[in-house]
């Protein structure tokens, strides 16, 4: 049993090392992201006034209380380490940004860096609560194999970062309430810079997340006090003092970094967070469809994660999510002491980071869109979570006792991350636009909104003649990324090159129908997927008004 347990341990490994050489493959092979561009804007803004905004119109005049772009609801801290990386690597100067192909690049290997990080704090707070690094490595291995994921880490600026923090935040939590006699000194020390260097993410990329921490430490608190039946008050609180000491060191580092908005801490948490909730964001989404504008109905979530997710991973979800909440319940309402005590806490903290903000956002009717790219954070924590109730189903008598249970159970999380795995391959660099094979057979172009489609214009200009390049470049910006659609002014004996992506809708309207593709096919960017091919952008050319 040690040697299978010790070949399936190199086998997980191999697939992470493969899996991470497969990711950093895809850099430079990627549009850039609208949203990365006006981060791009922001930095330098930074770098130049203090304040994380959008450039003003008139230089020097600039006050955070006047600048445009939210100088709340987000902060520099990625796109500082970003512009680290791209001066360390020759693309950037101190100071001054680029929008070259390589500071791009950099950019990308930093949000691929924090990809890593969240994968680790995912794995590390399953071998914790697990006590065994087979169990850890198969939930970075589980993690992964998510094709929005490793999609994600190409070029998502704003949500892979917000992943990585949340998700080291969760795995301090769950260090530092395990049973008194598994935490050594060297963990808790390990547990407390976790906590600080998951805060600082939070804090510094996303202020408005600041209830992710509140909601920790509250958690921390009533299970210590429920664990033992709310015998002393004070000893439960002093606790959460070197954890506290650890947040409040993240606090006072952003402070440094980004003063103008962190010297008044209850001013940052109120603007921060609601600016994050009602983010004014006018669109429809299409999805399953129907087309859905901003706050989307309830449902709008939960369908796009019964579309993005591999469908035996949607089943082992729900599986989890009832299992987790019957076995806090039982015993919450229970004084006495069970053998599972040591695994709740993790349960509870790896519950609430992948149900907590969803829950808030559909009740409070937040500005939601974009698929699941804003809830990007709670993919880790679904990993953890279908392998912390795994692993404590392993430990129950009346499961294992029906022998055919487990190797059924391997068997098909095997299959499915290996055709994740193989879909990665066929989509990719565009494995955001991954939707499992169930809701490919009932058809996807037309029925919804392909997130990543304007990330491979890149490769549609390349795919033009010089000629319809030509046609195009008074509308095609100098980043080589299209807008949604447009119509170009041609130069003299040129036919016109319009841009569109399966149907296109006009920007925050919800149209009678839907506006065909204006004219005959130049060039299309198309990935073969599983039976069929899946269109990701196409050029047409397009008669002159």
């Amino acid at each position: 049993m040690t040697v299978f347990k010790r070949a399936t341990e190199w086998v997980l490994w191999l697939y992470l090392a493969g899996m991470t050489v497969f990711t950093f493959a895809g850099v430079g092979r990627l549009g850039y992201y609208g949203d990365e561009i006006l981060h791009v804007k922001k930095i330098q803004t930074f770098l130049l006034y203090g304040i994380y905004a959008l450039p003003p119109a008139h230089a020097g005049d600039i006050t955070i209380s006047t600048a445009q772009g939210h100088p709340y609801s987000y902060g520099p801290l990625f796109t500082l380490i970003g512009h680290v990386v791209a001066v360390l690597s020759g693309a950037e100067t101190w100071g001054v940004i680029s929008i070259s192909d390589a500071a791009y690049n950099a950019r990308h290997i930093t949000v691929i860096a924090f990809s890593l990080i969240g994968v680790f704090a995912a794995g590390w707070g399953v071998s914790l609560v697990t006590r065994s690094r087979v169990w850890g490595v198969a939930t970075a291995a589980l993690l992964m194999s998510i094709p929005m994921w490793t999609g994600s880490a190409l070029f998502n600026v704003k949500d892979i970062p917000i992943a990585a923090g949340f998700t080291l935040f969760t795995s301090a939590c769950i260090a530092l309430t395990l049973p008194a006699d598994w935490v050594t000194r060297r963990l808790r020390i390990g547990a407390l810079v976790a906590m600080y260097g998951g805060t600082l993410i939070l804090w510094g990329v996303r202020p408005g997340s600041w209830p992710a921490i509140f909601i920790g430490f509250l958690a921390m608190l009533l299970i210590d006090l429920r664990f033992t039946n709310f015998a002393d008050l004070r000893k439960s609180a002093t606790k959460l003092v070197a954890p506290i000491i650890a947040v409040a060191a993240s606090y006072l580092t952003m402070l440094i970094i980004y003063p103008k908005a962190f010297i008044n801490p209850l001013y940052i948490l109120f603007k921060s967070f609601k600016e994050t909730a009602s983010f004014p964001h006018g669109t429809v989404i299409l999805t399953d469809g129907e087309l859905l504008s901003t706050p989307p109905p309830w449902y709008y979530l939960p369908k796009w994660t019964a579309a993005q997710l591999p469908e035996f991973l949607v089943v082992l979800l729900v599986v989890a999510s009832l299992g987790a909440v019957w076995l806090v319940l039982s015993r919450l309402f229970r004084s006495a002491t069970t053998e599972r005590d040591f695994a709740l806490p993790a349960i509870v903290f790896t519950f609430a980071q992948f149900a907590a903000f969803p829950l808030a956002a559909i009740v409070l009717k937040s500005t939601i869109y974009g698929g699941l790219r804003q809830f990007t954070f709670i993919l880790p924590a679904i990993a953890m979570l279908i392998m912390i109730v795994l692993y404590l189903g392993t430990k129950t008598p009346a499961i294992m006792r029906l022998t055919w249970v487990r190797p059924t159970v391997t068997g098909l999380l095997i299959a499915s991350a290996a055709m994740a795995t193989v879909a990665q391959v066929q989509l990719f660099p565009y494995q955001s636009n991954y939707f499992n094979p169930t809701t490919v057979a009932r058809g996807i172009e037309g029925r919804w909104d392909m997130l990543a489609r304007k990330l491979s214009y890149g490769e549609l200009y390349s795919e033009l003649t010089i000629e319809q390049r030509n046609a195009c470049s008074a509308n095609c910006p100098a980043l080589k990324t299209f807008p949604a659609s447009f119509t170009a002014v041609p130069s003299e004996g040129i036919e016109p090159i319009g841009v569109g992506y399966g149907i296109q809708f006009p920007a925050g309207k919800t149209p009678a129908r839907p506006i065909p593709p204006c004219g005959p096919l130049v060039a299309a960017v198309t990935r073969p997927y599983l039976w069929t091919v899946i269109t990701i952008s196409e050029a047409h050319v397009c008669p002159m008004p």
